[in-house]
Formats: C-alpha cells, sequence, structure tokens
C-alpha cells in the first residue's frame, strides 16, 4: 500500500507540472499569436445605422490580428442572443432564442419569431415556434431535444421534441400551455 500511495503521489505531481506547463503555453502562445489577453477598443464607430444591410461584418466587431469573419445569415430575428448547436454531434443546424416579447405583429396576423433554426450551411432560416415571452434560455438536452425558457415570472419552460421536422408553430396560450403542435412542442413546468 505505501509503494501505491508513493507512485500516485508522484504521478500526481507531475501531472500538475505537466499542467501547469500546458496552461502557460496556450497563455503565451494565445497572447503572442492572436491578442487573446489583451484589452482592445470596440469595433470602430459606424457611419451607417448598426445592423444595415449594406454594414460589413468587420465593422460589427473587432477582431485580433489573423482572425476573420463573415455572416453565416441576415435573416435571423433582431432579438436572437442565445444559441444551441443541433445535433450535438456534427451539428448541421444552430438554434436561437429571440428575446423579443409575445407581440403581434403588424398586418401579419401572427406572432414574431421565438425560436429560429439557422442552416449552418446555407444560412437558410426558419422560425420554429412563435408567441412566447422573451425566450432566453437554450439548451440541448442529453436525449437530442431543445429546451427553451421564457425570462418571465413563472419562467414557462417549452421543449421541442423533433427539433428539424417542423416550422411555423404557435405558443397560441402560455398560460394554458395551448400549443398549435403538441406533437412536436410540450410545455414544461419549472421547478
Amino acid at each position: 500500500m505505501k509503494q501505491f500511495n508513493t507512485n500516485f503521489k508522484k504521478t500526481r505531481f507531475v501531472a500538475s507540472l505537466f499542467l501547469a506547463a500546458l496552461v502557460t503555453f496556450v497563455a503565451v502562445y494565445a497572447d503572442e499569436n492572436k491578442g487573446f489577453n489583451k484589452e482592445h477598443d470596440s469595433a470602430p464607430e459606424s457611419v451607417i445605422p448598426y445592423r444595415s444591410m449594406i454594414q460589413n461584418p468587420e465593422a460589427q466587431v473587432l477582431l485580433a490580428k489573423g482572425l476573420h469573419v463573415k455572416y453565416l445569415t441576415r435573416n435571423a430575428g433582431n432579438k436572437a442572443d442565445l444559441f444551441a448547436f443541433f445535433p450535438a454531434e456534427e451539428p448541421t443546424h444552430l438554434i436561437a432564442c429571440v428575446e423579443g416579447g409575445r407581440e403581434l405583429i403588424a398586418g401579419a396576423d401572427q406572432y414574431n419569431p421565438s425560436v429560429q433554426r439557422v442552416n449552418l450551411t446555407t444560412g437558410e432560416v426558419d422560425t420554429m415556434l412563435r408567441g412566447i415571452d422573451r425566450c432566453d434560455g437554450i439548451r440541448l438536452t442529453a436525449w437530442g431535444t431543445i429546451l427553451v425558457i421564457e425570462e418571465t415570472d413563472d419562467r414557462a419552460a417549452y421543449e421541442i421534441l423533433n427539433p428539424l421536422e417542423f416550422v411555423e408553430q404557435t405558443a397560441l396560450d402560455p398560460v394554458r400551455g395551448l400549443l398549435s403542435d403538441p406533437i412536436h412542442i410540450a410545455k414544461r413546468s419549472s421547478p
């Protein structure tokens, strides 16, 4: 038993040294080669309206030397701000929470987008779910569904059971959990 403890301590010590060396290498490499760990200013102030169709991506973000940026799409919801890659292995889509309130779109007789799907190859955007209030939480579950949560007092949660199989569904009555497609979407109670 004493030999085991001595070997274990030596192994743990060597592993700690290796880990410390690796962390130091990564920090130095990143700092010297890409500018990480340095403070940077924001992107230059735009002379055209922010997020306009003529604004190029370099005008929206300031990048470290050697990095490049391009748009995947210009058609996602204006308040899309939380994302999950889907499926977990070799993702083909980005599922986005759109943090807008539950509002009817003027003249369209439908609610604003709440959850959208973006094809990572083509950039095509599909609205999956409309009518939830301030989508502000998204997770890919271990069993391959998407869970989204409202940013409201009751933190209502919706589980999207087959994220690539439907479009344009609606939370008709979020308080009662009435959905236009209860086969693909389920309202879950929050803890």
